[in-house]
């Protein structure tokens, strides 16, 4: 029992494919590297911000700091308590003895704290890593949904040229497709492609 031979794809529809597969890959690329690099951008913003404001708040009486519903702070004078959210009631003086990043876990939620210390105060400022996370992510979204939206138009027109491109080829594929082995009139197809021209001239 014969079977029917594998139905071979286009030149036309094989090089769409290629050109689509490599902008795909290079997308991909792109947003993959674009997320990274975005993401540390981020994450040193907010610890500038982190920074900003703790020499901000170091510098005010604890009356009149501003209610922070992102943020977690716990002042020391000496190695006394001066002001505690409720969150770091249980955090010692003795292990934030010196300015410097950290993420700990503290009473179950993960934190990105800095330390502040100006004479005799220590500072100790924190913001949750989930709310950083999804205010990163959104910022990064934010910047590659335009290059995700562009895609599908771009591979359009890709697959426009390549079609029209190859035009000719289609033509001549076509007209010697229906022409006799004894028919040696001038083809009808014409171009002016380099790779075409001496099959036509021929």
């Amino acid at each position: 029992m014969s079977t029917a031979p594998a139905k071979r794809l286009s030149i036309n529809l094989r090089l769409t494919l290629i050109i689509l597969s490599c902008l795909v890959l290079t997308a991909f690329m792109a947003l993959l590297q674009g997320y990274e690099t975005s993401f540390n951008e981020a994450e040193k913003q907010l610890d500038q911000q982190l920074v900003s404001l703790s020499q901000v708040l170091i510098e005010t009486p604890v009356a009149s700091w501003p209610e922070q519903n992102e943020f977690y702070a716990k002042l020391w004078q000496g190695t006394d308590t001066i002001y505690s959210a409720a969150l770091l009631k249980s955090t010692p003086h003795e292990d934030f003895l010196k300015s410097e990043f950290r993420t700990v876990n503290v009473s179950g939620k993960r934190l990105r704290v800095y330390v502040e210390q100006k004479g005799d105060k220590t500072l100790l400022l924190a913001e949750p890593v989930n709310k950083r996370f999804a205010l990163i992510e959104s910022l990064i979204v934010s910047a590659m949904t335009p290059l995700v939206l562009i895609m599908p138009f771009l591979a359009l027109a890709i697959a426009w040229y390549v079609r029209r491109a190859l035009k000719p080829l289609t033509l001549l594929s076509k007209e010697l497709q229906f022409r006799r082995a004894n028919d040696f009139t001038q083809l009808k197809t014409r171009s002016e492609d380099a790779e075409v021209t001496p099959l036509l001239n021929g």
